[in-house]
């Protein structure tokens, strides 16, 4: 009985979905285990088992995220935490089935619950506690985007009511009276100015819907450094079959010329022998060692001619 309400949980709106569709684990991107994460990282390594990383990318937009803040595993490191839920919420939930999320409806979690979230706004990871300490000890409900499940890793939207433990105001002491002295004080130097941020690289591709069996496609990318800073490039096939190599300047992105202040690049992607998946994975190294990582899927069709 425990299982099935825990499947219920994760998976209601799947009754709806044909039995061929059920297949892989009625649609958890916790894998067939089916079991609750308590961090951030696991959650991430779920979604990265499943194969979904990049598709759950565009649903954690809902959240903060941008491709242009690098790997969504930095994203989550830096932004997403797991906390408890001070009242019952509907999201907007999405399943995992043979390496792809669906929609699976909207559900209902209850109060209570352990979610995956962004920071809420004006928090920083060390300004609470996902729990009472003896720091932090003072109760505070606030709102939050969802990113996640924590009882099957499902990816979601949707903005919920979370729990967090802030320090309890201190009453300031009152400063001892001075007395005036007769030695003059020594102004002290200003502390020197922060220096900017350098940003990461910014880098977009507009993919390739699919290629042909044993054919090529030329794939594009432009990059964006941060000024002054220089980039290299690099293409490798990451997931499914066929090989990408020639990675070179290009004067134009796709069918436009390329704009001001980008880069843009060009390669050459072969096809493997059979149908399938393959994935492509666009590295750029900026010289500073900043990294940007950027995917594209691509489908593998039969020759029609």
């Amino acid at each position: 009985m425990r299982k099935l309400v825990f499947a219920t949980l994760c998976a209601i709106a799947l009754l709806l979905v044909p039995a061929s569709a059920q297949a892989n684990s009625v649609g958890q991107c916790s894998g067939p285990s089916g079991k609750s994460v308590n961090s951030v990282n696991a959650f991430y390594k779920n979604l990265r088992t499943e194969g979904v990383v990049s598709q759950a990318a565009k649903v954690f937009e809902s959240a903060g995220y941008r491709q242009r803040d690098g790997k969504v595993s930095t994203w989550l490191k830096n932004d997403a935490v797991v906390l408890k839920l001070a009242a019952s919420a509907t999201i907007q939930n999405y399943g995992c089935r043979n390496g792809k999320l669906f929609g699976a409806g909207k559900k209902t979690l209850r109060k209570g619950a352990k979610v995956v979230v962004s920071l809420p706004e004006k928090y920083g990871k060390g300004d609470f506690a996902s729990r009472k300490t003896k720091k932090f000890s003072q109760k505070r409900v606030v709102t939050a985007r969802f990113v996640g499940q924590t009882t099957c890793s499902n990816p979601g939207k949707g903005t919920v009511k979370v729990v967090i433990w802030v320090p309890k105001k201190q009453k300031p002491s009152k400063k001892p009276e001075q007395t005036p002295s007769d030695t003059p004080t020594t102004p002290t130097a200003p502390p020197p100015p922060e220096q900017p941020k350098i940003p990461a690289p910014i880098a977009e591709t507009p993919g390739l819907a699919h290629a042909y069996v044993k054919g090529n496609a030329d794939l594009f990318l432009k990059v964006k450094p941060a000024p002054g800073r220089d980039v290299a490039v690099q293409a490798n096939v990451t997931a499914g079959g066929g090989t990408v190599s020639g990675v070179q300047s290009s004067s134009t992105y796709a069918d436009e010329a390329c704009p001001a202040e980008w880069k843009c690049y060009r390669a050459k992607f072969w096809a493997p022998n059979s149908p399938g998946k393959s994935r492509v994975t666009f590295t750029v190294n900026q010289d500073d060692g900043q990294t940007t990582e950027v995917v594209t899927e691509i489908s593998i069709v039969p020759d029609e001619f």
